[in-house]
């Protein structure tokens, strides 16, 4: 439970199941009721990276088009690929996401972290059965890093730097809540929370008067401290759509073998977080990838298949 109201500036290692999505048929995965898995997906966006020791620039080398990146997301998507005989850890689908609005949302998953139009972190694992978590109280200047255990090593799907953030709960979070997120966040994320009853399963509590952070997350626009939120990914013309989740090693940070909840690093300061983050960069960018910064707003259909 939360022992102090203030907000407290931690590095904090997130995990949240590994497994992959399957298609419900050849072509289509249906909106998941299941528990959460991964993804592996194709979208537009825009990625960096350093320019090359030979490049006399000193910007970072910017890609804008079709993106793919590991990631959660729990509504509709169509398979545009399958790949055959994947190496160890490598998707065996490339899906691209969409989402119709349901008539219920009863049963249905909500999609967290979000990082489609905009980075947003706002419930998953905010509560246990003993009441909030410190998870509800990170200050500015925090960093998450989202991931799965594979072959007891950390993986890496999101890196988050907390910006902002604004406090909510079921009775409040449309009026709260409304004009700060996109719309597509209010129909993913927010109706499954509190409308689908999923939460209470798998420590995402919607009970009503809960309190909730919504967390919006530093950009390379408007960075902290230098920091800013991404996702590992690759242009998709650049490597046969396929890659494994990164491994990240931080002695002392990250721990190998935790498979589910999450890991606080209290004594930390800004200086300390910031070689976290650079760390971080430095490994994903090591492993070939790039940083994704966004991942375009997401098509709303208006018919189920």
């Amino acid at each position: 439970m939360v022992k102090n109201a203030d907000n407290a500036l931690r590095f904090v290692q997130f995990m949240h199941p590994g497994d992959e999505h399957r298609p419900d048929d050849g072509y289509f995965k249906s909106w998941n009721r299941c528990k959460h898995k991964r993804k592996f997906l194709v979208s537009p966006g825009l990625c960096i990276r350093p320019p090359s020791k030979k490049a006399a620039a000193v910007r970072w080398e910017k890609k804008r088009g079709e993106l793919v990146f590991w990631g959660e997301w729990e509504p509709e998507s169509e398979v545009v690929c399958r790949i055959a005989r994947p190496k160890s850890h490598y998707p065996r689908y490339v899906y691209r996401p969409f989402y119709v609005v349901p008539d219920c949302y009863n049963g249905l998953q909500n999609t967290d972290p979000f990082v489609f139009g905009a980075f947003l972190y706002g419930n998953c694992l905010q509560h246990r059965k003993g009441g909030p978590t410190e998870l509800c109280n990170l200050k500015k200047g925090s960093v998450i890093v989202f991931g799965s255990c594979l072959s007891d090593e950390f993986v890496l799907d999101t890196v988050f730097v907390v910006g902002d953030s604004i406090p909510y709960d079921c009775p409040s979070y449309r009026s709260v809540l409304k004009g700060c997120v996109p719309p597509a966040y209010m129909d993913v994320v927010l109706k499954p929370l509190f409308q689908s009853g999923c939460g209470h399963r798998e420590g995402c509590s919607p009970d009503k008067g809960d309190p909730y952070r919504l967390y919006i997350a530093a950009t390379s626009d408007k960075p902290i401290d230098g920091m800013f939120s991404f996702f590992p990914c690759m242009p998709r013309d650049e490597r046969c759509e396929r890659f494994g989740r990164p491994v990240i090693n931080l002695r002392g940070f990250i721990n190998g073998s935790l498979r589910q909840g999450f890991s606080l690093n209290r004594q930390v300061d800004r200086t300390k977080i910031h070689q976290l983050w650079r760390s971080v960069v430095k490994q994903v960018l090591a492993q070939g990838l790039w940083l994704g910064i966004e991942a375009e707003m997401l098509e709303r259909r208006g018919a189920k298949r």
